[in-house]
């Protein structure tokens, strides 16, 4: 399965969390050039409330994780790809010229970020020039898997919004009294 046909899935499977019209991805502002080192994990995040799991009650925008390589920084780090960057992505796969089957990818993206940091953000995408990676120190097979990085982020989150909904049941609770009458006499004062 190449990665437009696991996108395909991956939205069909995750309607539910799904909210597609928000994304929120910060890049710095102008040209970034990555290379994507894994394949891209879907998950869905609502802004500023975290990553959504079945039975959260909020919707998110679709995302991808992975790991990528950091022209700028020189550095292995984790990417949440916006479902715009996704889609591009997924028809370079498609593309007679870029398509590719396996990670990490065979060239390096270069994104260009307008109004970074904004809700207005907007990305253009490009392909650089299909060249061996090659940069000593990065050893992929050791990176953890972004599917174990999600289900950990899954699990932090349902913590909190079962504390959360803890604490709201308990805000909504009316203190119990006692039903037996209270004699003024017993009161020591």
């Amino acid at each position: 399965m190449n990665f437009a046909e696991k996108m395909k899935k991956d939205e069909k499977e995750n309607k539910e969390i799904m909210n597609t019209q928000t994304q929120w991805f910060k890049f710095k502002e102008g040209d970034n050039t990555i290379r994507i080192l894994t394949e891209p994990q879907f998950f869905c995040e609502k802004f500023k409330v975290g990553i959504c799991f079945t039975g959260c009650g909020y919707q998110g925008s679709p995302k991808y994780l992975a790991w990528i390589y950091n022209y700028d920084t020189e550095q292995v780090e984790l990417m949440k790809l916006p479902y715009s960057l996704s889609k591009q992505l997924s028809d370079f796969c498609l593309d007679e010229e870029y398509s590719f089957t396996e990670f990490p990818m065979p060239y390096d993206l270069k994104i260009k970020a307008t109004n970074a940091g904004t809700k207005e953000v907007q990305y253009t995408m490009l392909p650089r020039m299909k060249k061996a990676f090659a940069v000593d120190g990065v050893e992929i097979d050791k990176l953890k898997s972004c599917a174990e990085i999600i289900e950990s982020m899954k699990e932090k989150q349902k913590d909190k919004v079962n504390a959360d909904r803890s604490m709201e049941k308990l805000a909504g609770q009316k203190p119990e009294y006692p039903q037996e009458d209270i004699n003024p006499d017993d009161i020591p004062f």
